[in-house]
């Protein structure tokens, strides 16, 4: 029998071609040379580099005669310069000058010009106080920022300050709000566990404004024109803590009729520990490895959230867990795929990647402040440097177009030496986010919104966690009304972390984290959502910028001195009508605020009523 040849026919040869493609197509999509690609972010603000334009002359400020603020306090009284401290740190955020003198040098004020802030509780200690109804009648403005001492001043004066009854003073627990005091959208009240007052037992006349009372509605926050001035009394001792600080605003813009100051007007969410090396532990609740939860639940929650809710992610890198702290330091490939694939996510939602460490080793050469933590002490500032090149590196490698500028430090600590080591390690270092809040054990990096003297952002973060709480609730609200800023961060393993979670399960936990973005959105829905670099580059413009208010009966005109280009904004509590606008547009945030975006160096709002 002949044997005959065997053909392939032209469609046999076109179908192995494509699977050949297709097969070349499916490996370069797998492969890290082409997730490599891309990852260039924006160029970070450098004030040096920036043209800056002036509104006014030195002298033409002076002829504004904008109103100083003096702090009268008691230099031998830890509470009364705790308090000082606080309002001190918020005139400065709202751009406002001030001078601090001691009580006993303090005869009263000079001119109706300078605004009186008083944190003295008894009366009878200033040398002299007999100004204080003379002054205010005669349009003077003054406020006591601490519960006063039922002595011979007050009750001289009492009546004046829209006191009809006054008795003892007591603990008094909780917080109710009026909407206008935060700029937010409705009232607002915090439970009895949260906040106490040592406040005394008042009863006031019906034309006071009242502004704040406790639970037991004994009045914490109220103003009383008194003749051609004003008192805002603050009855109570809350003004000492710094998470207080949005009350403390609050209570000074009640000085004046028509108060405007500058904020940043921003909102972040960091990310720590992501991208980073996640394990196989089993999540039980969800049936699988702790690495298939984060990428299958976790991270698609997340970034359901963020679209929702309006966030770009702060992402800060950990390249492994080991607790190596002396060079060299080697790449780590497992956590290499992580970065790959989750940094990529990241960066395409408009989010930013920054650096949380090497490794999760506090930067600190102090054995008994890494001890406190389970850390090691790196032996030298040059270990730690080295450290600082090799995550660099290793997030460089993957996004090779791609600039670091922002730093988390490992569990909020981070030592002198250490901070000098991310320097030399990393000249592309412009922010550092810590915590804003206070550290009792005086152990953590606490870190105020500002540009430090070498130029470094000091960004910290707000608030924490998954969990919808009180404290949380506070701490961001007053961190809007005193620097219109909100920043928060979580971690992956707030979901495994038993202290952290509080024995919830992650739809759970996601529930309240939710809730929490929504409250804050419902509230304070202006906020612009930005990433750290974005965030450091408005701190810059905000720093070098200088505003100026001029008050006359049709509105308020703003110089800013220092003007670059873009948008600035402020806060103006005002109960009047908005009217004509020049350089400005204007957004009503209740009946009492309003939030002000100024477009150029001069601007003006008119206002009616």
């Amino acid at each position: 029998m002949k044997k005959e040849n065997f053909k392939l026919g032209k469609q046999i040869y076109i179908i192995l071609l494509f699977m050949l493609v297709l097969g070349l197509v499916l490996q370069l999509t797998r492969s890290q040379a082409l997730l490599r690609v891309g990852g260039k972010n924006a160029p970070l603000v450098d004030a040096s580099q920036t043209s800056e334009q002036q509104a006014l002359a030195a002298s033409d400020i002076e002829a504004l005669h904008e109103p100083t603020y003096v702090i009268v306090t008691d230099e031998s009284n830890t509470y009364s310069v705790r308090i000082k401290d606080n309002v001190e740190q918020t005139l400065k955020y709202m751009k406002k000058p001030f001078r601090t003198v001691d009580y006993k040098q303090f005869n009263g004020p000079g001119s109706k010009q300078e605004h009186v802030i008083i944190t003295v509780s008894a009366l009878d200690h200033l040398t002299n106080n007999d100004w204080l109804e003379t002054f205010v009648h005669d349009g003077g403005h003054v406020m006591f920022a601490t519960v006063l001492e039922p002595d011979n001043t007050f009750y001289r004066i009492y009546r004046k300050l829209g006191i009809r009854e006054a008795g003892f003073q007591a603990n008094v627990k909780g917080l109710n709000i009026n909407s206008e005091v935060f700029g937010s959208s409705k009232d607002t009240s915090f439970n009895s566990g949260l906040i106490e007052n040592t406040a005394m037992q008042v009863r006031l006349d019906k034309g006071t404004k009242l502004l704040a009372d406790s639970t037991e509605h004994v009045p914490i926050l109220w103003q009383q024109p008194y003749g051609e001035g004003e008192f805002v009394m603050l009855n109570g001792t809350m003004l000492q803590e710094k998470s207080s600080r949005g009350f403390t605003a609050a209570s000074i813009s009640l000085m004046d009729e028509d108060f405007i100051y500058p904020i940043l007007n921003a909102k972040l969410m960091y990310i720590d520990d992501f991208p980073a090396p996640f394990n196989s532990e089993m999540v039980a609740d969800y049936n699988r490895p702790y690495y298939r939860f984060i990428k299958e639940i976790w991270w698609p929650d997340m970034i359901r959230a963020a679209a929702k809710f309006n966030y770009k992610f702060t992402g800060v890198v950990i390249e492994t867990y080991k607790d190596d702290v002396q060079a060299p330091f080697e790449q780590s490939d497992d956590s290499m795929k992580d970065l790959i694939m989750y940094g990529r996510d990241v960066l395409k939602g408009g989010g930013e990647i920054g650096i949380h460490g090497y490794n999760h080793e506090s930067l600190v050469t102090d054995s008994k402040v890494s001890s406190k933590f389970g850390y090691n002490a790196w032996p030298s500032l040059q270990d730690m440097a080295e450290s600082v090149k090799a995550v660099s590196a290793f997030v460089k490698d993957v996004f090779p177009n791609y600039e670091l500028h922002t730093y988390v430090p490992p569990s909020n600590v981070l030592g002198a030496d250490g901070r000098e080591a991310l320097k030399l390690g990393w000249p592309g270092l412009r922010t550092i986010s810590s915590m804003y809040s206070e550290d009792l054990d005086q152990l953590s990096y606490v870190q105020e919104f500002e540009i430090a003297k070498d130029g470094i952002a000091e960004l910290p973060r707000v608030t924490s966690g998954f969990i919808y709480d009180e404290f949380e609730k506070w701490a961001s609200m007053n961190a809007v009304g005193t620097f219109g800023v909100f920043s928060h961060f979580v971690h992956p393993d707030d979901v495994t972390d038993k202290e952290r979670n509080k024995d919830k399960t992650w739809d759970q936990l996601y529930s309240d984290y939710t809730k929490y973005l929504q409250q804050t959105n419902d509230q304070f829905g202006w906020l612009r959502p930005m990433t750290a670099t974005e965030a450091t580059n408005e701190l810059v413009r905000y720093t070098d910028s200088d505003p100026h208010f001029q008050r006359t009966e049709k509105g308020i005109t703003g110089y800013i001195n220092g003007y670059t280009k873009g948008d600035f904004y402020y806060l103006l509590r005002s109960d009047k009508e908005v009217t004509k606008l020049e350089h400005a547009e204007v957004t009503r945030l209740n009946a009492g605020m309003y939030l002000v975006k100024a477009t150029a160096k001069q601007f003006t709002i008119g206002l009616d009523g």
